[in-house]
């Protein structure tokens, strides 16, 4: 099981399959690697697919600090460097495409392209929710509430009941669907976040990133694409990146939620594959 450990002395857990041109693809809060399930096997056959677990989550180190965007972008760069990678393909969704942003803007000549899936901009307190008899409040203030009271808890009380952001309907009737929902946050999200403390502390330091990451963004001359499902809570705020970013590409990907390139994973693995071939250089 491949990791390395970073220069603050953080160890990472990722896996590294195929040959090819690298691409790292950057999974969610509160998830792991696991998430990239159908496009690993896919793009695997063509690229070297690297799909690390986020410093707090999966089998990665969860120490007990705030947790920045900066050091999850920084985190990337120093895996690269383990590998020995000059420049890369950086996919995200949401959390990892909070990363895969900052890592452009930060590392911008180790990104060859990136795609950032309902990956909201900030600041956070413009993503709000309605939740028991409470409108229009953070959602990361929300979390971080049940979080306390433990992950099964915010399973069961907040992401559970609003399936429909998340995967779209269609998906969670089918039994594959079914089966990967519960098999992934039933079982292995609540075997991996037992101690919920590190997925409290991401939020709580996402929620301190106050510059939106929009006009750095636009700065950057190399390829991007935004892709969001029509079901995303996040959609306004990625069509209101898009809006800030008129050169990137856009995608919104009927029916399908957050997790888009898994309920519906033949129009997201089309698109990234021909994103990725045009931008091969």
């Amino acid at each position: 099981m491949p990791r390395f450990k970073t220069s603050d002395g953080i160890t990472i857990y990722f896996e590294d399959v195929g040959e090819g041109f690298p691409l790292v693809l950057l999974h969610p809060w509160p998830t792991d690697h696991a998430m990239w399930m159908l496009q690993v096997p896919v793009f695997s056959e063509n690229y070297r697919i690297i799909t690390p677990d986020s410093r707090g989550l999966g089998s990665s180190d969860k120490p007990e600090e705030r947790y920045t965007l900066e050091r999850l972008s920084d985190d990337m760069a120093e895996l690269m460097d383990h590998l020995g990678l000059d420049e890369a393909f950086v996919v995200g969704n949401s959390l990892g495409g909070a990363v895969a942003e900052k890592f452009a803007i930060d590392h911008t000549d180790r990104v060859r392209a990136s795609v950032w899936i309902g990956a909201p901009t900030f600041t956070m307190d413009e993503l709000v929710m309605n939740f028991g008899g409470e409108t229009n409040v953070p959602f990361s203030q929300i979390y971080i509430r049940e979080l306390k009271l433990g992950y099964l808890n915010f399973w069961q009380k907040v992401w559970k009941p609003f399936m429909s952001y998340n995967f779209h309907e269609s998906f969670v009737r089918t039994y594959i669907g079914n089966y990967l929902i519960n098999y992934l946050f039933e079982d292995r999200y609540a075997r991996l976040n037992a101690d919920a403390h590190s997925l409290i502390e991401l939020l709580k330091g996402l929620d301190e990133t106050k510059d939106p990451l929009d006009n750095e963004l636009a700065k950057l001359s190399i390829p991007s694409a935004i892709v969001c499902g029509d079901g995303d809570d996040t959609r306004p705020s990625c069509e209101k990146q898009h809006r800030a970013i008129p050169r990137t590409e856009f995608l919104v990907i009927p029916n399908s939620g957050h997790f888009c390139y898994m309920d519906q994973p033949a129009v997201f693995n089309r698109f990234l594959e021909d994103f990725l071939i045009k931008h091969s250089g």
